[in-house]
């Protein structure tokens, strides 16, 4: 075997490897970015519960710095604009999500509020509206971002002030809920919390989440099994079930990053063997 010098092949390889060596460094930093909000949240689901008009009227950082706070709030929910959260799953129980947008007491604040979980067979209008109690008194929250469509994922129905009502969706996006309201809500929405999640340390919190894992076929399956299960006997009154997520996934970034620097190295040897030549 001899070797012989391609310069053609030599560009190509070496831009691609360029490539993929500069995209193993940006998943680097991705994945240093995702420790360190990790970090922030988690610091931030340490400190204790505090009035949510206060913690907007001190906050200098903007809301991506109050996310994970917990917060008592009060307040009047607004029912006749209540929307779900469809394709969810507690304790093995199909159901949804109820997001209810509340006016703050003391403040002409809005926001959409994740009151908990109701089953399946209550989740349509007017059943659910057994659920529809106003709380007095203070009650516990944690501040939660907007949720973005990922990419690939299914579409949610696009509202509008003049279009017909969106009851069901699959994630918060409080920008496009809020094209169905007549007033504005805060860019953030809350997940009620239990009390006694309210002097619970990061790591009882996070041992008193309720898990809500819809797998694909729950997907697929969850919008036919609506119209075909049939209604409790019985009403239970606790519910809604407070369902709040504490975890924030780490992501794949650390994953992609040894990826893409293997197939830096993949794409060396085969820009070396691509230049070798058996002796003729």
């Amino acid at each position: 075997m001899r070797f012989k010098f391609s310069l053609k092949v030599t560009l190509i390889c070496s831009f691609l490897i360029l490539g993929m060596c500069r995209l193993s460094y940006w998943q680097g930093e991705r994945y240093n970015q995702k420790l360190e909000l990790i970090e922030r949240l988690n610091r931030n689901l340490s400190l204790p519960p505090t009035p949510f008009v206060e913690v907007v009227a001190a906050s200098q950082g903007g809301w991506e710095e109050l996310l994970h706070r917990r917060v008592t709030i009060a307040g009047q929910f607004d029912f006749e604009r209540e929307m779900v959260l469809r394709n969810r799953r507690v304790n093995d129980d199909p159901g949804v999500f109820i997001i209810t947008p509340m006016k703050l007491a003391g403040s002409d604040l809005s926001i959409l509020v994740q009151r908990g979980f109701i089953r399946l067979a209550e989740s349509k209008m007017p059943t659910r509206t057994i659920y529809q109690n106003q709380i007095n008194g203070e009650i516990l929250a944690l501040i939660k971002s907007s949720q973005e469509r990922r990419l690939f994922a299914p579409h949610d129905d696009e509202a509008s002030p003049d279009g017909p009502w969106v009851d069901s969706w699959l994630r918060i996006d409080v920008a496009n809920m809020q094209k169905q309201l007549p007033y504005p809500v805060l860019p953030v929405f809350l997940e009620l919390m239990p009390l006694e999640a309210k002097t619970a340390s990061v790591e009882e919190l996070t041992s008193q989440m309720i898990r809500s894992d819809a797998t694909k076929d729950d997907m697929l399956m969850l919008p036919m099994r609506m119209n075909t299960m049939d209604k409790p006997k019985e009403i239970d009154r606790d519910y809604p079930v407070p369902v709040f997520d504490t975890v924030i996934p780490p992501g794949r970034h650390l994953g992609y990053v040894y990826e893409w620097g293997m197939m830096a190295v993949l794409t060396a040897f085969i820009g070396l063997a691509l230049q070798l030549r058996r002796k003729g």
